[in-house]
């Protein structure tokens, strides 16, 4: 229970890694808030924390908008005082070849990927540099480092937000605040096989479990990672043992970062 007495907020919480992200935190001892649009999957992740026997909180919210992420803090704060570690895990994904991408959508990504972790870190940041303490551990991805055919907003706003997190944690090392990135490869979630589907029907592939299949045996350990797997970085991250690690980005890809 390295996390006992600890609050933590989760943006994009409810569903796929969020959801591990979350678990994994409240297993370590910590109270969980968490941030998304979709009020059904949120009631759901906060009622089954809360099954558990853990002290959760749902806050429907648009991280993109600065006037709700202010309310998001304040509502945290109400209910449990403080708030110890962010993450940063709302993103979003979009399918099309840069020629034919349509601009708003493509904007879109990279609002719901970087401008929401700019805004959230922002908020939450200045608490934490007052009380000499916190976590910021954003989720970034490979595609940050590797480039990502037909999805060029989505490894645009993660390369962005890797040179953030270094930024931010250069700005704060002297506070007691560590600011990290967490950067997994191929992830089978929800996100995942929306993405992927559509990959398939650009490239003839009769269903995204198919075209995740392909992906898999790309990867060196020849096995997806799974959210839980994910978490266990973060979770670490957040713990006092990697007081020492600031403005890094971890990769969880099983080796596909190597080329």
């Amino acid at each position: 229970m390295t996390l006992s007495g600890k609050v933590a907020l989760v943006t994009g919480g409810s569903r796929g890694i969020g959801r591990g992200i979350a678990d994994a935190l409240a297993d370590e001892g910590a109270s969980i808030v968490i941030a998304a649009r979709g009020q059904e999957a949120l009631d759901q992740a906060v009622g089954e924390l809360e099954e558990r026997g853990m002290r959760a909180l749902g806050l429907r919210t648009d991280v993109t908008d600065a006037e709700q992420v202010k309310a998001l803090r304040r509502q945290a704060i109400e209910a449990f005082g403080k708030v110890d570690i962010l993450v940063n895990n709302a993103g979003a994904s979009y399918i099309a070849p840069l020629l034919m991408a349509k601009d708003d959508r493509w904007w879109e990504v990279v609002e719901i990927n970087l401008k929401s972790t700019y805004l959230c870190t922002k908020t939450f940041l200045r608490d934490m540099v007052r009380a000499k303490s916190g976590r910021v551990i954003n989720i970034s991805s490979i595609s940050g480092q590797l480039g990502a055919a037909f999805n060029s907003c989505y490894a645009a706003s993660k390369a962005a937000v890797d040179g953030f997190t270094r930024s931010a944690a250069l700005e704060v090392a002297k506070s007691g605040v560590t600011v990290n990135a967490v950067c997994p490869g191929y992830v089978r979630t929800d996100l995942a096989q929306q993405t992927m589907g559509a990959r398939a029907k650009m490239f003839g592939m009769e269903s995204a479990d198919a075209y995740l299949d392909k992906l898999e045996s790309e990867v060196p350990r020849q096995q997806l990672a799974t959210p839980e797997e994910v978490a266990s970085a973060v979770a670490y991250l957040a713990s006092p043992a990697a007081a020492a690690i600031t403005g890094q980005t971890l990769n969880v890809c099983g080796g596909l970062a190597l080329g």
